[in-house]
């Protein structure tokens, strides 16, 4: 009875809070991890038993192949996923619900916008530290512009044809390289090297 609510407590803390989808690597489970209600889980096997068990059988069912897909991931998988559950368990309950807005959205962006912001998670994940500082930076500039000009740089980038946008950020990335390379500064943080 006990291994048995064992069993039910963690399905339920990883179903009730995190759901994951049938996945093949930790990546992909981060992007199919279903957000966690508002409400807080139980805290203790017994409630979440109890919690289950007024699941109508329809949800129930669906929970137990969440979780038998779940189990069917290794290990690390698993232990990455629980790790990534309390971490959130942890937020202040604002971020946590700022993070389900932006769930939401996303699941509600077409597969091809779904796409591209996983694309462009991996690319930003894969940057250094000073890389991603400087595209901070780069962005606040950006956002401190006078709203017209923003929308004037936008429209030209969006009329832009693809070839041709490409075309400009690898100029423009390699403009940058030899200035900073004439200037002896750091590719990265733009800073005079030591």
């Amino acid at each position: 009875m006990r291994r048995r609510l064992a069993l039910l407590a963690t399905l339920l803390v990883l179903l009730v809070g995190a759901a994951p989808a049938a996945v093949r690597s930790v990546e992909a489970a981060e992007r199919e991890v279903r957000v966690p209600a508002a409400r807080e889980a139980p805290s203790t096997p017994e409630e979440r038993l109890e919690r289950f068990q007024r699941l109508p059988p329809g949800r129930k069912q669906q929970l137990r192949e969440r979780y038998r897909r779940f189990k069917s991931l290794p290990l690390e998988q698993r232990q990455a996923l629980r790790r990534r559950l309390e971490r959130f368990r942890e937020l202040p309950a604002e971020r946590r619900e700022l993070m389900r807005e932006r769930y939401r959205r996303f699941k509600n962006l077409p597969p091809a916008q779904q796409h591209r912001v996983r694309k462009n998670f991996r690319r930003w994940r894969e940057l250094s530290d000073a890389e991603r500082r400087v595209l901070r930076e780069r962005f606040q500039r950006f956002k401190d512009l006078p709203r017209e000009r923003r929308q004037r740089l936008k429209d030209r980038l969006r009329q832009m044809p693809p070839e041709e946008r490409e075309r400009l950020l690898r100029r423009r990335k390699k403009l940058g390289e030899q200035r900073r390379d004439r200037e002896g500064r750091d590719p990265h943080t733009r800073r005079p090297r030591d």
